[in-house]
């Protein structure tokens, strides 16, 4: 039901893309709505979309590597503080010191805030966070894998077993990045 809701929300877009010749996939239709609810979201983002796209993949893969659905207000702001500090080349865009050391409380609290009222995620309750849909969650794991092959960063597939909704969303956009490739080269 969830995917349809989706799906009905987009159908005149999707008839042009394949009117237009464009081949459809399920990442087509998952990019294009997470494109449009980042944008939709934009003025109430601290992060940038492209880097909130690029939280959300990281985040899901840890989710799947500690083999969890939901995590608490407090496992979400601790990992999102350690991620920050892994990630300097990131934590610069936003003023960060030069040493990429994020040292000012403010914006450490609203990037967690940011975080915690992400389209991209639901409470659970009171006490817990999860992606909106189990498929949200497979979506940006396939983006986190695509990037780490595309990025020669293999440490990143250090993962449990990833399930085949994971594995499709990765074949599509495998093919899709071989076909702009290819559409580069001519």
């Amino acid at each position: 039901p969830y995917t349809l809701s989706l799906l009905t929300d987009r159908i005149a877009e999707i008839e042009s893309w394949k009117m237009a010749g464009r081949k459809v996939t399920g990442v087509t239709v998952y990019g294009a709505f997470t494109a449009a609810w980042l944008k939709r979201d934009d003025p109430k983002h601290t992060f940038a979309p492209a880097h909130k796209a690029l939280l959300m993949e990281y985040l899901a893969a840890e989710l799947w590597r500690r083999g969890r659905k939901t995590w608490s207000v407090d496992d979400l702001e601790q990992w999102l503080v350690d991620f920050l500090a892994d990630h300097p080349e990131l934590t610069r865009h936003y003023g960060a010191a030069a040493d990429g050391g994020l040292n000012d409380r403010h914006l450490i609290e609203l990037f967690k805030e940011d975080l915690r009222t992400a389209t991209f995620l639901a409470r659970e309750g009171e006490a817990a966070f999860r992606f909106a849909h189990t498929s949200l969650q497979e979506y940006f794991l396939a983006g986190h894998l695509h990037r780490a092959l595309v990025e020669n960063r293999p440490a990143a597939w250090a993962l449990p077993k990833v399930n085949r909704e994971t594995l499709d969303f990765l074949g599509q956009l495998a093919l899709e990045s071989s076909e702009e490739g290819a559409g580069e080269q001519v």
